[in-house]
């Protein structure tokens, strides 16, 4: 709070500088004749705006929460009907809410995901301000489920990283895990102490090493994040520097696994980001070959080790978003990459594949893009993709009855 006001003086005492506000305006009143009223407008905006600098009468004061039951999107339906150009936003419910229940979005986008104390990080540094809700209560008091990392003591490391049968778990052996909660709750959550809690062991010590590795991994993410691929559309049109980003993306990938294992916030935010740049890259290649109108096209156009790597992908995400036992659906987290999951299985063009495919639709079509979460032009392509594999097996069905009249001729 301190240095957020300390900026806003700063900033109202650059306006009043001779030259910098045009005379006799409403802003040049305000600024030297209200510098308080000023002031507190700067603030206001500061910690209300919505993405691209918007403030609105109502929405604006709907409270944040880590375990959000809001989102807010534009109103493409009162936009068509001569709306100001998307700049109306309408709430919409993303999970059921009771009557006097507080309505509340989160301020955090992806970072939701992320483990309480990088939550509450960011909006101390943003929104100024440490979050209660019940799920930072309870992951301070009960523990973190979002930073669980393989047991230091079930499976001891050589240095920091862990065994690979572990770092993955997928099967081949029991991955015990441990969560961080806080030794004491304390009225200053910034400032509390951390013990991890294994469900097999109890307590457990994190040495130094693997916990200046993890801080390491967490910093060295999260700027990656924020000043690549979370401004992709910055480098979107420029393919070497796109490439160099997912290249990173993947390097970061695999030190979060080694260092944290899979169920960890980190590692699936990443998974998150390089699976929907792998599914653009494979959507891509099939229709490119799609021209040519052959299954076998289709199938050669994509390395299927890929695209069993990204569904096995998928339901890591999946699993994890499904962990945290959050009160929204996980399509908000990870609808979009369903529908990428669908749409190379149906490219491939053969009725397994598509019937396939309609699987990854259906688990966010009726609970995420039907409630309009993505617009109605979502709502179509969703739908469209659903019943592919329907027409598909009407068509064979209708070519199998055809040559079944050729054949008896």
């Amino acid at each position: 709070e301190t240095s957020i006001v300390s900026l806003a003086k700063e900033a109202l005492s650059f306006l009043q500088r001779k030259g910098q506000v045009k005379p006799d305006t409403p802003l040049a009143n305000l600024v030297h004749d209200a510098p308080e009223q000023c002031q507190n407008i700067m603030l206001i905006w500061a910690c209300n705006a919505f993405q691209g600098g918007y403030i609105y009468e109502t929405i604006s004061r709907i409270n944040h929460s880590c375990d959000f039951n809001a989102v807010v999107s534009v109103d493409t339906m009162a936009r068509s009907a001569g709306g100001t150009d998307g700049e109306r936003q309408v709430i919409r419910a993303a999970a059921d809410i009771q009557p006097g229940e507080e309505i509340t979005i989160s301020y955090l986008g992806s970072i939701t995901y992320a483990a309480c104390q990088l939550r509450n990080e960011r909006l101390l540094r943003e929104k100024y301000f440490t979050c209660s809700c019940t799920r930072c209560d309870k992951d301070r008091k009960d523990g973190d489920l979002a930073a669980a990392i393989p047991c230091t003591v079930c499976h001891e490391r050589a240095g920091r990283y862990l065994d690979e049968d572990v770092q993955y778990d997928d099967g081949e052996v029991t991955v015990n895990y441990c969560i961080p909660r806080c030794k004491e709750v304390t009225s200053e959550p910034s400032k509390a102490q951390y013990e991890y809690i294994c469900s097999n062991c109890g307590p457990v010590k994190v040495d130094d090493t693997i916990s200046k590795a993890m801080e390491k991994a967490v910093e060295r993410t999260m700027s990656h994040l924020e000043q690549g691929l979370m401004k992709s559309s910055e480098i979107d049109d420029d393919e070497g520097e796109r490439d160099a980003a997912l290249e990173m993306t993947e390097r970061l990938s695999c030190l979060s696994s080694s260092v944290m294992g899979a169920k960890h916030y980190l590692t699936n935010l990443l998974t998150c980001v390089m699976l929907g740049r792998k599914l653009s890259a494979l959507n891509a290649a099939i229709l490119c070959s799609s021209a040519k109108a052959s299954k076998s096209d289709a199938e050669s156009a994509v390395d299927p080790t890929e695209v069993a790597e990204c569904i096995h992908s998928m339901e890591q995400l999946s699993n994890f978003v499904e962990s945290l036992g959050l009160k929204s659906h996980p399509g908000h987290l990870i609808g979009n990459l369903n529908v990428g999951i669908a749409r190379v299985l149906i490219g491939f063009g053969d009725l397994k594949s598509m019937k396939y495919g309609s699987t990854f639709i259906d688990k966010v079509l009726d609970d995420y893009f039907k409630l309009g979460f993505e617009g109605d032009g979502m709502i179509k392509v969703v739908e469209t993709l659903s019943g592919a594999w329907k027409r598909k097996a009407g068509n064979v069905e209708e070519e199998d009855q055809k040559q079944r009249k050729r054949i008896k001729l």
